[in-house]
Order: C-alpha cells, then structure tokens, then sequence
C-alpha cells in the first residue's frame, strides 16, 4: 500500500493491532517512502555530523540540559528558562528546524512558586542520536554516565566547554573570609567524568596563579554523592573566563556580559599587569591548539623588489 501511494493514516485500520507510531517506526526501518512525511517538521540532518564551532557549543549546552530518546521515538528535548530562550531560538535557526517553542508552567519543589519554562521537542532523530554519540559522546540516560567530546581540537573543546558553562556553569564572585573580591567558575554534574576532564583540561591550559599556593580547579563530590562540582579561582579563572569570551561562538549575556565581573576582570589586569603582557596571551594556532601567542611562528616580511639595471645607464668604475 505504501508502494501503491498509500498514506500512514489510510494504512491504519487495515492493521487493527499496530498504532501509528509503530507503522511509522517500520516504514522507516524499512526505507520505505510514505505518501506523506513521518513528521509535522524537517530540520538539517546532518547538523552534528562534522564538528565546529556551532554544534561543539551546542552539544556542551545539550550535555548540559538535552536530552535524547533512542528507545523508541527518537526525541530531542530541551527545556530551559524563559530568559535564556535566545539561546532555544538560535538552535532552531542554525539546524534549519520548523517547529516553534512551546511554554509550560511548573511549581518549584522548594516552594509554592511557580515558574514558566521554554520547551523544545524535535522528533525523528535517528540521524541526530548517531552522530551526537559519536562525536560528542551524548547518548540516551546520560546523566550520570556522560562522557568528554570526542573533538580533538582544543579550539572545538572550548567551544564545548562555552556551552557547558552556559548550561552547566556559573560565572560568579566569590568573598572568601579574609580575602578580596575572588572570580569564580565552577560546573556541577552528575557525571564524574565530564567533571573530571573540566578540571583537567582547565589545569593544563589555563597554568596561572597569583599565588603562592594557587587555589586550581578541584573535583568535589557532595555529600550525598549524587552530584559532582569542580570550582576554578583566581587568575585561572579570569583567564580562562577572558579567552572563552573571545570566541566567537553563542553565548549566555546575562553571564558572559555580567558588568560586577567584567570590572573585576580589569582589576585583575590593573593589579596583576604581568599576566596579561603580550607572552602572558594564549591564543591558537594553525591546528586549534592553545599556545601563548609569542610561540606562533610569524611570516617575515617579503623581501623588497629589486628592480633589473639597464646596461645602457650603468657607470662602470674601474
């Protein structure tokens, strides 16, 4: 019947014992060609099968609070707060996706306040679920299990890590008892291992401190043992917080443009001008590995044209 043009829905009451989603599943498990699409909408499918700057930030904020389905339906879900619905509208725009947002309302657990909440529903992600498990390691359950991307590029791994700290992350300061104003950031996950590679990866890029015993980027669990946190201080942190911000990849203003700490990041530069001299900069170079930018090779300057000497006006001293 498929064959002979016939829709899913047409199909339906000669299978009395199969529901539409089922027959759905099996014309495509098939590779068959309905007489009408399997869903309401369309988006790029091949939106996270090369990684890049856009879908390495968008797979750290979809580890961070996506999640897909490979059980049945395939689903993509995202939920997030109204006030970082930008960010919802942007992804929907750079995977081409037609579907819009829809809004729920839901009670806190704390309290009796309620609060409204952006929501995102992409169907159909067969192609999606393989790609996103291949390259970023976001698989169905990934809450405590989640894996580091599989990106090799630092340049791609920052761009993941934007995104983490945009879901996952806090930009904020700290007052420490008998300390000044402290930037801090820190991630808090389920999964050991993503927090791990956080602290690792910060540790070995980011090697700054203002002090003689530097506060680095440690890896707590809390006492329940559910979650797990990794907290950067000091100079590492507004390092590392001043060269993600560089990158030209979306980003959170309400945390990458938060006024209290981009004051605190030029107190840090005023106080501590040795940090940020021209071989204290990182940058990245032809591979999209991190290095200090006084270590990239610079063309020299092209030799000066000489032009031919005529014979004929030449003076020949003997």
């Amino acid at each position: 019947m498929v064959k002979q043009g016939s829709q899913i829905k047409d199909i339906l009451p000669f299978l009395p014992k199969r529901r539409i989603r089922g027959l759905y599943s099996r014309v495509y498990a098939l590779g068959l060609k309905s007489g009408s699409p399997r869903t309401k909408h369309s988006k790029n499918e091949a939106f996270w099968e090369t990684p890049n700057p856009i879908n390495s930030y968008f797979a750290g904020l979809g580890a961070a609070d996506m999640s897909i389905n490979t059980t049945s339906r395939f689903a993509l879900s995202w939920q997030c707060h109204v006030k970082d619905e930008s960010a919802m509208a942007r992804f929907i725009k750079e995977t081409g996706y037609t579907g819009k947002i829809f809004y729920v309302t839901e009670k806190s657990p704390c309290s009796e306040n309620t609060a409204t909440h952006s929501c995102l529903r992409v169907s159909a992600c067969q192609k999606w679920a393989i790609d996103l498990s291949k390259n970023f390691n976001i698989v169905s359950g990934k809450t405590h299990r989640l894996q580091p991307p599989n990106v090799t590029s630092d340049f791609l791994k920052c761009c993941y890590l934007i995104g983490m700290t945009d879901g996952d992350g806090c930009i904020s300061i700290g007052k420490p008892q008998g300390y000044q104003e402290m930037p801090v950031v820190s991630y808090v996950s389920a999964s050991q291992d993503i927090i791990q590679w956080i602290r690792d990866f910060v540790d070995s890029k980011f090697p700054f401190s203002n002090r003689r015993n530097p506060k680095r980027g440690t890896v707590n669990s809390s006492v329940q043992g559910t979650y797990h946190h990794c907290r950067i201080y000091g100079m590492q942190a507004i390092k590392l917080f001043d060269f993600l911000r560089r990158i030209d990849v979306p980003k959170f203003a309400r945390k990458w443009d938060n006024p209290a700490f981009l004051a605190l990041v030029e107190t840090y530069r005023q106080k501590w001008p040795e940090f940020f001299t021209p071989d204290k900069e990182l940058s990245f170079d032809s591979a999209g590995n991190i290095v200090f930018a006084s270590s990239l090779v610079v063309a020299p300057p092209p030799l000066p044209t000489i032009q031919p000497i005529s014979l004929e006006h030449s003076l020949v001293l003997v």
